[in-house]
């Protein structure tokens, strides 16, 4: 007892706190209702210095550079996480490039504000990042091989379908462009920033693997 209260309602009470906080988060929020939740971040002024808009391409820069060096060599070699987070850096900053070009013929909001609402945007990739992560820290290297070989392409369609619709509520709601409009803004960020991650990740053994893999 502590506080006339059992320690285990103590405890569920904390828990029931961390999960509201969880949830109440604005990258889970644009995750789960992308079309309100930018709606509202909009009109919210942030408060946070500019420089702030990078933890987010910051964090996936560093999930991308530990996944090459999990994929590589089954463990965190610091050498390959900085090599694969050199890599992985081109693919945000190109994502910044292209939102400037589609952010200055509307100014809705300040730039770094809208960086960071649209990295916010990416919660889908995240979670796709971490649980490739996840299983080459646990499963063997040959469990790993056989479970991103060959759910990998599925969930990534899925990620690509749901990523794509959070980018145009983004394109609508805070950039405020008509749905024809935000169309074609999306499929200009996605060919240009895909091509190049293709390239870099990818490299000329990808396209042969996804052969192999649907059989063409």
């Amino acid at each position: 007892m502590l506080g006339g209260l059992p320690h285990g309602m103590i405890g569920g009470g904390r828990e029931n706190g961390i999960m509201k906080g969880i949830v109440r988060s604005p990258d889970v929020q644009v995750m789960l209702r992308p079309a309100g939740a930018y709606q509202e971040l909009a009109q919210q002024a942030s408060g946070e210095r500019k420089w702030s808009a990078m933890r987010r391409p910051a964090f996936m820069v560093f999930l991308l550079g530990c996944l090459v060096s999990l994929v590589t060599a089954g463990a965190l070699s610091p050498r390959l996480f900085a090599a694969g987070a050199l890599n992985a850096l081109f693919v945000p900053l190109l994502e910044i490039g292209v939102l400037a070009g589609v952010w200055r013929s509307r100014r809705a909001t300040p730039f770094s504000r809208t960086v960071d609402l649209f990295f916010m945007g990416h919660g889908p990739w995240v979670l796709w990042l971490l649980v490739m992560c996840a299983i080459w820290v646990f499963a063997s290297p040959s469990h790993a091989f056989f479970l991103t070989g060959h759910g990998m392409w599925f969930l990534l369609g899925v990620v690509a379908v749901w990523s794509g619709y959070i980018d145009f509520c983004f394109l609508r709601y805070v950039l405020k462009e008509s749905a024809k409009k935000a169309v074609g803004s999306l499929v200009i960020l996605r060919v240009i920033t895909w091509s190049v991650g293709l390239v870099i990740f990818g490299g000329g053994s990808l396209w042969p693997e996804m052969v192999r893999v649907l059989r063409l």
